[in-house]
């Protein structure tokens, strides 16, 4: 009975270690295939504002980011607040600017600009409220190397007004993704 146990443990433990090689070999894999590679290169990042700041009436202001959640492949530049293209391909390109309260017939503009031109632009007119208010764009982009994508935002309000920043949520971001090279 004794040299059956010992049989029994010996095949269990034959089993555990051929089961332990097959779940290090997927991780080794399922990291060699989320890896940027130059087939499969991974170009992200996702900047945003955790401070207000004021921005003048009827000008087109870069939004001046403060964080990175996340910059891989290492193109978002916060000395700039640019994301600069090193790999060409198509991008998804997302932003939001929130700013403080706009009155009846004020316009908020957001717009993402490549190359210092703008592309698209979504706008926000609303009613008086004592909260701030909010406006996104969205776009699939192609993008070539040496081009640079800012979000940008404008109003028609008269006087200064403040582009809403949160240290514990976001509301003024700008995320950009390589989706297909």
């Amino acid at each position: 009975m004794v040299a059956r146990k010992g049989t029994v443990l010996g095949i269990f433990a034959l089993i555990l270690g051929i089961l332990s090689l097959g779940v290090g070999g997927y991780s080794l894999y399922r990291t060699l295939t989320i890896s940027p590679t130059s087939d499969n290169p991974k170009y992200m990042a996702r900047a945003y504002l955790t401070a207000s700041y004021a921005v003048s009436t009827s000008t087109w202001h870069t939004v001046n980011f403060t964080n990175l959640d996340y910059n891989v492949g290492g193109c978002f530049d916060l000395n700039t607040d640019s994301f600069n293209c090193s790999y060409t391909g198509y991008y998804l390109v997302s932003g939001m600017v929130s700013l403080d309260l706009l009155y009846d017939e004020d316009i908020m503009l957001v717009g993402i600009y490549k190359n210092n031109t703008v592309l698209i632009a979504g706008s926000s007119a609303h009613a008086s409220h004592v909260d701030f208010i909010s406006a996104g764009v969205v776009d699939t982009l192609y993008l070539e190397v040496g081009d640079s994508i800012q979000l940008k935002v404008w109003h028609s309000f008269g006087v200064n007004r403040y582009i809403y920043g949160n240290p514990f949520s976001t509301y003024t971001y700008l995320s950009i993704i390589l989706i297909e090279n």
